[in-house]
C-alpha cells in the first residue's frame, strides 16, 4: 500500500518551484503579506488587579517622608489598554483565518490577487475564525469544569496524596484534551478549508463531506500526521536558522547607527536620544518582520501544496489543483 503523504513530498517541492520561480518581486511581496498572518501568533498576558485610592490600614503610623497612600491608578485606562491588545489579537487572528483561504485560492488560480481574494473569502474566513474561537472557549470551559471537579474534593480533605493524584489526573486529561483539540483544528485548517472551496459549503457542511474520507482512509491520515510533524520540525529549523542569520545581518546597520547616536551625544540618554533609539528599534522590527514573512513564503507555500496534493490523492473529488498535479505527474513519469 502506498502512502500519499510520502509520495507527495517531492511533488510539493516541484509545485512550489514551479509557482515561485522565476522570482517575481511583486508576487513574493504580496505573498509575504499573506504569510505574515499565517506564520505568527499573538499572546495576551493577564492584567494585574489594581485599585485606586488604596490607603494602608496603619497610615497614621507611617514614618515621616513615606507616602501614606498608594498612587492613583486609573483602572479604566488599564482595562482600555488591555481591551485594545485583545482586539488587536482578535483582528490578527481573524485576518489569519481569511488568509488561509486566500493562500489556497491563490494556489488554485496560480495568481496572487490578495485584495480581491480577501473580499471573496472573508465570509469563509469569518466562519473559520468563529469555529476556532468557539473551539477554544469550549475547551477552556470543559477543562475549567474538570479542574473544579478534580481539585475541589482534593483540597477539601484529601490531604497531600489526594492533591497529588488530582494534579496528575488533571495533567493527563489536559494533555489528551489539548491533543484532541489541536488535531481537530489541524484537520480543519489543512483539509476542511480546501473542502469548503471545492464544495462551496459552509464549515460544518464541509466537515460532513470530509469526515467519511477520514473514516475510510484512517491509515493514510495517520501517516499524514506523522509526516506533518516531521515537516513542522524541518520547517521550524530551516525558517529559524535563515531568520536568525538574516536578523543578525539586518541588525548590523541599526546597531551601528544606534552606537553613533549614543557616541556623538556623549552617552547621554536624554529623551531625544531615547526617542531616536526607539525609532531605530521599531525600524529593525519592521525590517525583521518583512524578512521573516519573505523567508516563510516558500515554506508555507510548500506546506499548503503538500496538503492539497495529499487531499486530492485521497479523494480526487476534492482536488483543487488537478491541472498542477497532472503536470507534475506527467513530468515525473
Amino acid at each position: 500500500m502506498s502512502y500519499h503523504a510520502l509520495s507527495c513530498l517531492d511533488d510539493a517541492i516541484e509545485a512550489t518551484k514551479a509557482f515561485l520561480l522565476p522570482v517575481d518581486r511583486s508576487q513574493w511581496l504580496r505573498l509575504a503579506v499573506v504569510v505574515f498572518f499565517l506564520a505568527g501568533g499573538s499572546g495576551l498576558g493577564s492584567l494585574p488587579s489594581v485599585g485606586s485610592n488604596v490607603t494602608p490600614s496603619l497610615a497614621t503610623d507611617a514614618p515621616t517622608g513615606v507616602p501614606t497612600t498608594l498612587p492613583d491608578v486609573n483602572l479604566l485606562a488599564v482595562l482600555a489598554v488591555g481591551a485594545v491588545f485583545v482586539a488587536l489579537g482578535l483582528c490578527y487572528t481573524l485576518i489569519g483565518a481569511v488568509m488561509e483561504f486566500v493562500l489556497v485560492d491563490t494556489l488554485r488560480a496560480e495568481r496572487v490577487a490578495v485584495r480581491q481574494s480577501f473580499r471573496e473569502q472573508f465570509r469563509r474566513g469569518l466562519s473559520l475564525f468563529l469555529f476556532q474561537l468557539g473551539l477554544l472557549a469550549l475547551a477552556l470551559a470543559i477543562l475549567g469544569g474538570f479542574a473544579v471537579l478534580v481539585f475541589l474534593p482534593a483540597t477539601s480533605g484529601g490531604g497531600g496524596i489526594g492533591l497529588a493524584i488530582a494534579i496528575l489526573a488533571f495533567v493527563v486529561a489536559f494533555f489528551l484534551f489539548a491533543l484532541a483539540v489541536a488535531l481537530l483544528n489541524l484537520l480543519t485548517v489543512d483539509f476542511v478549508v480546501p473542502t469548503m472551496l471545492v464544495t462551496d459549503r459552509g464549515l460544518l457542511g464541509s466537515w460532513k463531506r470530509f469526515w467519511p474520507v477520514v473514516s475510510a482512509n484512517v491509515e493514510q491520515f495517520v501517516v499524514y500526521l506523522l509526516v506533518r510533524i516531521g515537516i513542522v520540525i524541518a520547517v521550524g529549523i530551516v525558517g529559524g536558522t535563515v531568520t536568525g542569520v538574516a536578523g543578525a545581518i539586518i541588525a548590523v546597520p541599526f546597531v551601528l547607527v544606534g552606537a553613533i547616536v549614543v557616541f556623538t551625544t556623549g552617552f547621554s540618554l536624554s529623551p531625544v536620544v531615547l526617542a531616536l533609539l526607539g525609532l531605530l528599534f521599531v525600524g529593525f522590527l519592521v525590517a525583521l518582520f518583512v524578512v521573516v514573512a519573505l523567508v516563510h513564503v516558500p515554506l508555507k507555500t510548500y506546506v499548503r501544496y503538500f496538503q492539497l496534493l495529499v487531499l486530492g490523492d485521497i479523494d480526487p473529488d476534492l482536488d483543487l489543483i488537478a491541472e498542477r498535479r497532472a503536470t507534475l505527474r506527467d513530468t515525473t513519469t
